[in-house]
């Protein structure tokens, strides 16, 4: 687990995102995204628990600068993971928009098949935080079942589109 800033309502379960070092069982890798972290100095406490129930514990201080891209139009867009997820009965799925203008949005969800079951939404957004929630309901209403599922956000604007995509796991 890990505990940002100090916050216990900040509290996530990163089990899946540690990934063994290959050839190894006793060192591994922590890759999860932090990216709602305003500007300033953090610190992340890490948690972690052997299969004995074994504990340890450190800390990790760091700054968020926020530094202009490069290229301004891949940064435009972040499509992050839904909440709570597993899921049962609804999911939130937050995406963001930065820029200037409106932008043609689509969220699609797939089976594990690649099977397109639900489009969320299809229509114009101008610039900002949005939350989507599904109800585990495909396009004719019906309720799916259980399973690993993808989200998919596309974006159009300009001459360029943008596809980002993410899992989730509906439990029922």
């Amino acid at each position: 687990m890990i505990f940002i800033d100090n916050n216990l309502q900040d509290t996530v379960n990163i089990s899946d995102f540690f990934v063994y070092d290959q050839g190894s069982y006793q060192s591994g890798r922590i890759l999860y995204p932090l990216p709602y972290l305003p500007e300033g100095d953090h610190q992340i406490k890490l948690v972690v628990h052997d299969n004995y129930n074994n504990s340890a514990t450190d800390s990790i201080n760091f700054v968020v600068n926020v530094k202009p891209p490069v290229e301004i139009i891949p940064e435009k867009i972040s499509l992050y993971q839904n909440y709570p997820n597993p899921f049962n009965p609804e999911t939130v799925i937050p995406f963001r928009i930065k820029g200037h203008g409106h932008y043609q949005v689509k969220i699609e969800i797939f089976n594990i098949l690649g099977q397109r079951i639900r489009r969320l939404i299809d229509k114009e957004f101008p610039p900002g935080k949005y939350k989507m929630k599904w109800d585990t309901r495909n396009d004719q209403g019906v309720t799916v079942a259980s399973g690993l599922y993808i989200y998919r956000l596309k974006v159009s604007g300009g001459k360029k589109n943008y596809q980002y995509a993410r899992k989730m796991l509906l439990l029922r």
